[in-house]
């Protein structure tokens, strides 16, 4: 399922083992041990970046289930906490599948854990696909009045109010 890409160096060897077991696992707790209590999370489906914990957690977990196929290829060392890893994955959309790759870049803090992660998708129906199964999931999970709202206040937002 999830490839072990290398690093050139040492450095973040224990946090990405420690990652990948988080993705195979898909378990919450070591990704909250991973995450910076100060984490900023940006992805180009959304406009402003995410800076609470719990968000950013919650945004992970659900991931792990949209693309469940991720696989990282290439690691590629950087300097000051940073480093990245490239993926592919696959997610559904009305029965097709669609094909994603990106990169995860990733800062990391002294004590090695996340303090900000941006996420890079491509091709454009990829990251699209991505979108529609992530809001299907998030609002999946809302109550009914959750629900009203959240389409009332997206289709302000669509006409400009």
């Amino acid at each position: 399922m999830i490839a072990d890409p290398t690093l050139t160096s040492d450095k973040y060897h224990h946090f990405l083992t420690a990652w990948l077991q988080m993705l195979k696992n898909k378990d919450e707790a070591l990704l909250n041990s991973l995450i910076s209590p100060s984490v900023r999370f940006s992805s180009p489906a959304v406009f402003k970046p995410y800076s609470n914990k719990q968000d950013v957690m919650h945004i992970l977990m659900n991931i792990i289930e949209v693309l469940p196929s991720i696989k990282y290829s290439h690691a590629y060392d950087g300097e000051d906490g940073n480093f990245i890893l490239r993926f592919t994955a696959e997610t559904e959309v009305d029965g097709k599948k669609i094909h994603v790759e990106g990169v995860d870049i990733f800062r990391l803090n002294d004590s090695q854990q996340v303090e900000e992660l941006t996420v890079m998708f491509r091709p454009y129906r990829g990251l699209e696909a991505v979108m529609m199964n992530m809001g299907n999931r998030f609002v999946a999970g809302m109550s009914a009045r959750e629900k009203l709202l959240y389409f009332v206040r997206k289709k302000l937002k669509f006409v400009g109010v």
